[in-house]
């Protein structure tokens, strides 16, 4: 099962609402007793990923309680909806779970009083993304009703991650320049895992020739590698606006491509010289790429389209910008600029996955235990066994 010795530091929560006298001697905080979410891309390899935490209840007076429960739910907030006026439009909640802890009961103050939550969520469940067009958060809300009085909300936001499983592969690909006599090689990593770096290594050929003792080549003056994302997602509609609104845009898609990483490594190429053939290579690392990402722009792993709803996609664009330059046969070091030059633009798709570490060697084998079931036991005196 998943370790429950893992505790994350108690979480302070958030009040939708400032209440004098009954905020002041009440608070909610949250105790995780597994790690952070880590969602799989396939119900094959387990049934879901569990959640097991409690909400801490603490109160510095008796509180007559009406109830007390919690929800967890899915928050959609679309960035460009049909109707930009309409909060419905904008704003779609999908309640996955709740949970009622008291009903109708007087707590005692001067304590705290912990109430244990489970939950599975499915593998078809999208992973938390801060994109141009839509948001995925999910909420943990906590409501108490008293008996008098206005209802007292804590909400905090669960960050659920995507685990895209992949084995390790090099790809290698040879291209000739169209245009120019150069014949490409990159060898780069197709899995981008956020929390580790990843290798390119790039390499340019050419035939050389000239005439008489003057040869041409060219020579890489500037390289730029950038992660480009791609997402798609529908436009934002509610209920009441989808039912008036039958067109057609109702019903349309949108899609925006941004940069989410970029960077230029040193220029530092390795020169392989024969009378027939110059080799240049390139080698550097980029990553790890969760550290470069803005928050803004919170990519997640949804290659697979996970979920109706949203689909990412990246790219991983390398760009060379190249200069003929002239030389000797006896003085190859003796370069000499000319007025051709060119840029070489290379795009091919890769997969961003969350790292799969230590921590998660035996997610696949263990996420298919059953979850603890919890009682509450009301009483503070002691039980005898005869």
């Amino acid at each position: 099962m998943v370790s429950l010795e893992y505790v994350s530091k108690l979480l302070p929560s958030k009040s939708l609402r400032k209440l004098a006298s009954d905020r002041l001697t009440v608070n909610v905080q949250w105790k995780l007793q597994t790690p952070v979410p880590l969602i799989l891309e396939s119900s094959e390899l387990s049934p879901g990923t569990p959640l097991i935490g409690e909400a801490i209840l603490e109160t510095r007076k008796d509180l007559d309680i009406k109830r007390f429960h919690l929800a967890l739910r899915l928050h959609r907030h679309y960035k460009k909806p049909l109707h930009s006026n309409c909060l419905d439009c904008a704003h779609d909640y999908v309640q996955l779970q709740s949970w009622t802890f008291v009903e109708s009961e007087i707590l005692p103050g001067n304590g705290k009083h912990p109430f244990m939550f489970t939950a599975r969520l499915d593998n078809n469940t999208p992973p938390s993304v801060a994109t141009p067009l839509l948001d995925l958060t999910y909420e943990l809300t906590a409501e108490l009703v008293l008996a008098t009085g206005e209802p007292i909300v804590w909400k905090h936001n669960l960050e659920v991650k995507r685990l895209l499983y992949r084995p390790e592969i090099l790809r290698v690909i040879s291209l000739a320049i169209s245009g120019t006599p150069l014949n490409a090689r990159l060898s780069s990593e197709q899995i981008i895992r956020l929390n580790k770096k990843t290798q390119v290594e790039f390499s340019l050929s050419k035939n050389r020739h000239g005439q008489g003792g003057e040869i041409y080549a060219w020579e890489a003056i500037g390289v730029e590698w950038r992660l480009e994302e791609r997402v798609e997602a529908p436009l934002g509609i509610c209920e009441r606006h989808a039912d008036q609104d039958e067109s057609e845009s109702s019903r349309q898609r949108q899609s925006v491509s941004h940069t989410i990483a970029k960077g230029r490594p040193r220029n530092e190429w390795k020169v392989f010289q024969s009378d027939q053939e110059t080799t240049s290579t390139i080698s550097f690392e980029y990553g790890p790429i969760a550290k470069m990402i803005a928050k803004r722009h919170k990519s997640c792993a949804c290659e697979e389209a996970s979920n109706s709803t949203l689909r990412i996609s990246h790219d991983f664009v390398l760009e060379v910008s190249l200069s003929v330059v002239t030389m000797t046969f006896d003085k190859t070091a003796d370069t000499a600029a000319s007025n051709s030059s060119r840029i070489i633009r290379i795009r091919r798709p890769v997969i961003m996955t969350e790292c799969q570490d230590n921590t998660f060697d035996n997610v696949f084998e263990n996420l298919g235990e059953v979850l603890p079931v919890y009682t509450r036991v009301e009483s503070d005196l002691p039980v005898y066994l005869v």
